[in-house]
């Protein structure tokens, strides 16, 4: 895999620059994002915006940042065609145990991963039925959500 041509969905998902290059020009980068991508709404071809900026982000390998941050961390640095940049270093990746999501900020990942297939009201019952965590109720009164218009 090059993470610069990435040729399916999944690639998209793992290819840092393409993520970079979607969340810069504000398309997302999380599931709407890739779903618009298999659904042609969005190019990755070449001479695509997103090609154009995917091909901006440079990526250094850092031996000694993987040594003392074991988990996700990011040491990012943006220059602007101004001359001016910005350095901006996270440790834990947001979601992570020891940076979790806010509820809010939960739901809107759920949702992000359901609505658009089983509608909003269903993807509601489903998530509180999740949420209630009963360990005596039948799978399949969940997976039965997991159709649109059960």
């Amino acid at each position: 895999m090059n993470i610069y041509t990435p040729r399916n969905i999944e690639e998209v998902q793992y290819s840092l620059p393409a993520q970079m290059a979607l969340s810069v020009l504000g398309k997302g980068n999380g599931f709407t994002a890739h779903k618009a991508i298999l659904d042609g709404e969005i190019d990755l071809g070449p001479g695509s915006e997103v090609r154009d900026m995917l091909e901006k982000v440079k990526i250094e390998i850092s031996p000694e940042l993987d040594a003392s941050y074991p988990y996700f961390v990011a040491d990012v640095t943006v220059h602007f065609k101004d001359g001016t940049s910005q350095h901006i270093f996270e440790e834990q990746s947001k979601g992570s145990p020891k940076k979790p999501f806010t509820p809010e900020e939960h739901m809107t990942k759920l949702d992000d991963l359901t609505v658009a297939f089983i509608g909003k009201a269903q993807a509601d019952r489903l998530w509180a039925m999740v949420e209630e965590m009963k360990p005596d109720r039948p799978a399949s009164e969940v997976t039965a959500l997991l159709l649109a218009g059960a």
